[in-house]
Parts: C-alpha cells; sequence; structure tokens
C-alpha cells in the first residue's frame, strides 16, 4: 500500500500546475508566513533591536502624523516631508542619540519611493495612514520582480518597519523573511557575480556624460565625480569643491556613508579638469556647493539631477547604466591599474595573493568602506565568477538546445553547427538588456534570409533579449569565444556538451 500511495503522489506531482492551484498555493504560502510573523512576535523570537523598536516606537508621533494629514489632504509626499520635518528619530542601535541627517534623508526618500511604487501598482494613497499588509508584499514583490539589490530591499524594509510603528501598525510591513522565505531573495550578495560599470568603451561612456551635461552641467559633473573618483552621488552634489582641494589630494567628508571621511589621489590629467569645472560651478554659490540654480535645497538638486538621468535614459531599463555604476567603474578600473590585471568580474583570474590584498586595501580605503570585503561587490571573487559563469553557459544550453521549435528551424537551414558568441559564450549573465551574438557555420552556402529570421524571432523569445545574427560564422574574428551548441546542429550529439571555444 506505502508502495502504490508513493508512485500515486510522484504521478501527482509530475502533472502541471494549474492557475487556480498556483494561486492557491502562493495564498497559503502568505497565510503561512503570516501565521509565523504573529507566532513569532507573540513569542519573542524577533531580533533585540526589532524588539526595542516595537516597544519605544509604537505609535510614536500620532499627533504629527494626524497634523500632516490634515494640513495636506491627498499629498503623501508632502504628509511624508511633514512627519519627517516635525518628528525626532533616534539610532535604532547603539547610545541613544538622534538620527544622523543623511540616514534620515535617506529613511524620507525611501518612503516616498514606496508610496509612488504603491501607486504605479494602482493602490494610491489618499494618506499615509492608507497602507495595508497586503499592499506591502506586493510592493516588495514587485521590487524583486525589477531585480532590485537585496541590500536596497532590506534598508526600505528597515525604513517601512519603523515606520509604520509610527502610524501605530506594526503588522503591516514584517522582517524580509516573513516576505521571502527563501534565504537567497533575501540575503545580500557581498561578490559581484555580474558586472555594473558602464564597460570598457571609455569612448562611449564619455558621449553619454557629455550628452547629460549638455541638459544641465552640475548632472554631468556629478557623472564625471563618480567616474573620476568614485563618489557616490550624494558625496558629489554635497562636495564643496575649494574646500575639498588639498594639494594631490580631494578630501571627501559631506554626504559620506556614515560619516566616515576619506581621501581620494588626485593622479590624472582627467581628474584635474573635472575638478577645475566643479570649481568653476560652485564658485558663484555661497555655501560652494554644485547647484543648477541658485537658492535651491539638496533635496531639490537631487531630484532635479534624478530628472536629468532619466531623460537620458542613464537608468538600467534605459541604457542598463545607472549613476552607481560609474562607481563600479572607478572601483575595477582602480583594480586592473593596481593588480595589472582584469578584475574577476570583468573576466579576470587569478593575482597574487600579496598584491591583491593591498590593491583591495587601498580600494577599499577610496571608495570609504572599512571592510576590504566589501571590495568584492564591485570586483567580484575569481572562484566565485568561475562558478557563477558555468552556471550561466548551462542554464544558455538548456534554453536554446530544449527548444523543438529552434531546433526544427536549424534543420530547415541546414547548418553543420550553430554557435553563441563573445561574452555569452563565456559565462556571462543574459539579461533583458543583453544583446546575444549568434552564429552558423554553413561551408559555402548562403543563409535563407526567411529563416534567419525565423530563427533570430525564435531565439529572442527564447532569452527574452535581442539576438543579432546569424551571421556566417566566417566573418567573425577568431579571437571571439564561441559556444557550439550541439544538439541545435544536423545530427547534434549529447546535449550541454560544449565545443569549439577559441581562446
Amino acid at each position: 500500500m506505502c508502495v502504490e500511495k508513493s508512485k500515486h503522489d510522484e504521478t501527482e506531482r509530475m502533472v502541471p500546475m494549474t492557475k487556480d492551484a498556483k494561486s492557491q498555493e502562493k495564498k497559503d504560502e502568505v497565510r503561512r508566513l503570516n501565521n509565523k510573523f504573529h507566532a513569532d512576535r507573540k513569542n519573542g523570537k524577533f531580533h533585540k533591536t526589532v524588539k526595542k523598536l516595537d516597544e519605544t516606537e509604537l505609535g510614536m508621533g500620532e499627533t504629527i502624523i494626524a497634523r500632516a494629514i490634515a494640513l495636506y489632504p491627498g499629498q503623501v509626499d508632502a504628509q511624508i516631508d511633514y512627519v519627517f520635518d516635525h518628528q525626532r528619530v533616534f539610532a535604532a542601535i547603539g547610545k541613544t542619540r538622534p538620527l544622523g541627517e543623511t540616514t534620515l534623508q535617506n529613511y524620507r526618500e525611501r518612503t516616498k519611493s514606496y508610496f509612488r511604487r504603491k501607486a504605479r501598482l494602482n493602490m494610491r494613497s489618499n494618506s499615509i495612514l492608507e497602507i495595508t499588509t497586503k499592499q506591502n508584499r506586493l510592493v516588495f514583490e514587485d521590487m524583486k520582480a525589477e531585480g532590485l539589490n537585496v541590500g536596497y530591499m532590506a534598508n526600505v524594509n528597515t525604513t517601512m518597519r519603523r515606520f509604520c510603528l509610527w502610524l501605530k501598525k506594526p503588522d503591516v510591513c514584517p522582517p524580509m523573511e516573513y516576505i521571502f522565505p527563501d534565504k537567497a531573495d533575501r540575503t545580500r550578495k557581498l561578490s559581484a557575480t555580474e558586472r555594473k560599470d558602464w564597460g570598457d568603451d571609455q569612448e562611449e561612456i564619455g558621449e553619454i556624460i557629455a550628452a547629460v551635461e549638455k541638459d544641465c552641467q552640475v548632472a554631468g559633473c556629478v557623472l564625471d565625480l563618480a567616474w573620476n573618483f568614485g563618489l557616490r552621488v550624494r558625496e558629489a552634489l554635497q562636495l564643496r569643491p575649494k574646500e575639498s582641494i588639498r594639494g594631490s589630494l580631494l578630501h571627501i567628508k559631506r554626504g559620506t556613508k556614515g560619516g566616515r571621511p576619506r581621501v581620494v589621489p588626485i593622479e590624472t590629467h582627467e581628474q584635474l579638469r573635472v575638478l577645475a569645472r566643479c570649481t568653476e560651478i560652485a564658485e558663484g554659490d555661497k555655501e560652494g556647493v554644485m547647484r543648477h540654480k541658485p537658492g535651491i535645497n539638496y533635496s531639490q538638486t537631487l531630484n532635479h539631477f534624478r530628472y536629468i538621468v532619466r531623460k537620458n535614459d542613464v537608468t538600467r531599463n534605459g541604457r542598463g547604466k545607472t549613476p552607481h555604476g560609474l562607481r563600479h567603474q572607478f572601483a575595477n578600473d582602480q583594480y586592473e591599474f593596481k593588480t595589472k590585471h582584469k578584475s574577476p568580474v570583468r573576466g579576470g583570474g587569478l593575482v597574487d595573493p600579496e598584491v591583491l590584498v593591498d590593491a583591495q586595501q587601498e580600494i577599499t580605503e577610496v571608495l570609504g568602506h572599512s571592510r576590504t570585503s566589501i571590495t568584492s561587490a564591485y570586483t567580484g571573487n575569481y572562484r566565485n565568477m568561475t562558478r557563477v559563469a558555468k552556471a550561466n553557459v548551462e542554464k544558455l544550453i538548456l534554453k536554446l538546445e530544449g527548444d523543438s521549435e529552434l531546433r526544427d528551424l536549424v534543420n530547415q537551414l541546414g547548418a553543420s553547427a550553430i554557435y553563441v558568441c563573445g561574452g555569452h559564450a563565456d559565462g556571462e549573465a543574459v539579461k533583458p538588456i543583453s544583446t546575444v551574438l549568434m552564429s552558423v557555420d554553413m561551408g559555402d552556402q548562403s543563409i535563407p534570409q526567411d529563416v534567419e529570421f525565423r530563427m533570430t524571432r525564435r531565439a529572442k523569445q527564447i532569452l527574452g533579449c535581442k539576438v543579432v545574427g546569424l551571421c556566417n560564422n566566417e566573418t567573425l574574428s577568431v579571437n571571439l569565444s564561441r559556444l557550439e551548441l550541439v544538439r541545435l546542429a544536423a545530427g547534434g550529439g549529447a546535449a550541454g556538451a560544449i565545443s569549439g571555444q577559441v581562446n
């Protein structure tokens, strides 16, 4: 009987779930997580910091919140500004002290961003009190679907948990583990596994920054400071060039993370050029900072910068590049300069351990971090990259070789071999913004255009990104890496075989 039941269960698991069944499974999982959250709260199983905030901040500032809603009906951003302008917020850990100016500003921006995302999901609020547990879960699921950084989502979660405590709604925003039960979905990755910089084409980077600068000189300078000095956006916008340039060093103090000052060496003519332009723009300002319009505050300057970069598609969903990506550019360029090797995330190999330790220490200091392990979040880790690259190649093979429609089209074409070429053949991750290059081996024959078009279109549907091809294999550079898709070619062999790569 036991054996029969086991076989029956196995058969049930093999049957594809219907849409209704998946929906019910999702509801059951959400109910389970909510019940676990309430049980753990009741039994005091939360982290000591979470418990401390639950005790000290529940219902904090109810009067201020009520006044904000009364003064600015239907204006959520204005309500949030009023609360943060009048509510005294203390540090969650350590000695009793008011929250730092930069951290408080981050809280304000994250809260506004959260409510804006909520509105984009057709859950618009007229008051900051209009927020529910279900809405909160949908907002974080949307962040995950967009591929936002786990660290950023964790910071938003911390902010909104505290904000909901002030609203006297402690159950609305639970800690991350009760939203994403899979640990991989809520674990910060300290080692970069894919490139977040702007690429190897220095001319293209310069052209993009020049285009931004045409719209706004300040925005162009911010991007230049990130590229040449590794500055964060807020550090660049709060920089006072005249007092920060001291000989051959740039002293960064205002806007730094955790208020940690640092110095960055001024070593190139390009760095001198950027600083000269920043000094010229800041010269007419009474505080000596860069502003696109006299008399405006930091928040207005930051909002204008964000508007300009969005206008020029310098976003993850636009060009696939972000302002913070230039900080990654700086870190990886520094790694290459100091070790004479490409960084792991750029495809580099092993480096002498002593050289690596010294390089990591120097890069950590100029980036303004305290731990050298953080540097791998920018430059990657060689062993980790090897593992990830292998997984990416296997995933690519599985998707393309496993598609019967694509296989039929290849048979119609009559190609003796078909390849993925370039970085994706070496294990670069395929993302929606990627462009995958494919080639075929047709011998002396030409490629029929109708079949080429259908194959390219099908490959695009499978991978979810742009596909370029199918060019004849003979026209490609001999130095370009190639990954042969063995099962797609006529008379192909075993699945997953990798061959034909040229070093």
